[in-house]
């Protein structure tokens, strides 16, 4: 007798989709920092009032743990045409974004992308 095969994991919380994205096509995102960690209050964000203030960078969670992640995902499928670094906060607090996109781009042929309102210091 065979074992029921199981299905494939869930993804994390920080790495989520593909979600379709009308200009990007099948974008896989990841989220770089916790819940509302913003340096702006935005009145109309769609995910509510900003619940931690900042312009502190941090990194939040280390940067090989999302690398693992985004592999797994792409590993398990579908394929995106692009990973998203983007999320449920200001991705660019995330201290180590120009380290974990230079692991990420060798890591995968898909395009990777930053949406934030904050100055990058992206290499």
């Amino acid at each position: 007798m065979t074992e029921p095969s199981l299905p494939p994991p869930a993804r994390t919380r920080r790495v989520y989709g593909p979600v379709p994205s009308r200009r990007l096509g099948a974008s896989l995102g990841v989220d770089l920092v916790p819940f509302k960690v913003c340096p702006y209050d935005c009145a109309y964000c769609q995910l509510g009032p900003t619940r931690r203030l900042t312009c502190e960078r941090e990194a939040f969670v280390p940067p090989g743990q999302l690398v693992e992640e985004v592999r797994q995902a792409l590993l398990q499928g579908p394929l995106p045409d692009v990973i998203t670094l983007a999320g449920s906060g200001e991705p660019t607090l995330y201290e180590p974004l120009g380290e974990l996109i230079l692991a990420l781009n060798p890591s995968s042929a898909v395009a990777c992308g930053i949406w934030g309102r904050w100055r990058s210091q992206v290499e």
